[in-house]
């Protein structure tokens, strides 16, 4: 669900989740950062959600993997025994 250009609902959240921290830590004396580099916290965890999400999607398919290369091998064996007939037969003329 978009909030904004490029944005969406998990982005925000991580954002004002890394703000509140950072301010939280801030107001008790732990962490003295400028107001900038929170934006820069939150930055990261989004960036690190965004890129986190899709990599848990993509191991849990790592069942299937084996199968995809397997069938990756023999297709590219495949490819490469026809292009050698088809090479072989253009230069028998």
């Amino acid at each position: 669900m978009g909030v904004g250009p490029g944005l969406d609902f998990e982005g925000v959240s991580s954002i004002v989740s890394g703000l509140v921290f950072g301010s939280v830590f801030s107001a008790s004396g732990l962490l003295s950062f400028p107001w900038r580099e929170f934006w820069y916290i939150g930055g990261l965890v989004w960036i690190f959600r965004g890129v986190w999400f899709p990599l848990r999607w993509a191991f849990k398919l790592t069942s299937f993997l084996p199968l995809l290369g397997w069938a990756l091998i023999v297709s590219k064996g495949v490819w490469f025994h026809l292009f050698w007939r088809a090479f072989g037969v253009v230069c028998s003329f």
